[in-house]
């Protein structure tokens, strides 16, 4: 039995960020060949798309306020048999969360607070996991690439392995085993960090490509 797809991209390239946030270059040409990749290898429909990105209209802007609203439309509904895609392009961190590191991705709208000395208007891993993991019932699959640093933990599951399929330990493991079928592709370990590349003849993510 065959389910509805959808999916839900999102490519930050930081084009007014400040000097401490950092500019990025290839993570809307990530998007655009995911999006590709999904229309002509795995089934999906143009319309069952919502891509994020800062060349979009108001309403599919980066921000976090259109990043929640574009994970709740993803999994809105979801069903058994469904196949969802989430992926998103962009600057990752940590910051401490009263039981260790816990893995955060950077809205287009993040910024600094000097006053706590800490990033602000970002999503955590435990946000993540409440808007993309917590609603799905049994017999639907999540698929998630996260192309960004410190990335291993960024969807809070309870498993983490590396790239020879042995276990390794989440910085921000829920516990909680989702019914769904939910896993997600990192760009790379919690300790470490991702880049652009050139590849291709383009800039864009090394995991990704």
């Amino acid at each position: 039995m065959t389910g509805n797809r959808k999916a839900l991209l999102i490519g930050i390239n930081y084009l007014n960020a400040k000097p401490e946030q950092g500019r990025l270059n290839g993570c809307e040409n990530d998007v655009k060949n995911m999006e590709r990749y999904l229309t002509e290898h795995c089934s999906y429909d143009q319309s069952d798309i919502m891509v994020l990105t800062e060349d979009g209209e108001a309403q599919y802007q980066p921000t976090r306020k259109n990043m929640i609203a574009g994970m709740r439309w993803l999994t809105q509904g979801a069903q058994r048999h469904d196949a969802l895609f989430f992926h998103y392009s962009g600057h990752g961190g940590q910051r401490p969360d009263g039981r260790g590191q816990t893995d955060e991705i950077y809205p287009v709208d993040f910024y600094y607070d000097s006053a706590t000395r800490s990033f602000q208007q970002t999503l955590t891993a435990r946000d993540l996991n409440n808007l993309l993991v917590v609603p799905l019932p049994a017999g639907c699959r999540l698929t998630t690439v996260i192309d960004a640093c410190h990335s291993a933990s960024a969807l809070a599951l309870p498993y983490s392995y590396d790239h020879a399929g042995e276990a390794v330990p989440s910085s921000g493991a829920s516990g909680r085993p989702s019914p769904a079928d939910v896993i997600e592709w990192a760009g790379c370990r919690d300790d470490q960090t991702s880049a652009d590349a050139d590849e291709g003849g383009q800039p864009q993510g090394a995991m990704t490509w």
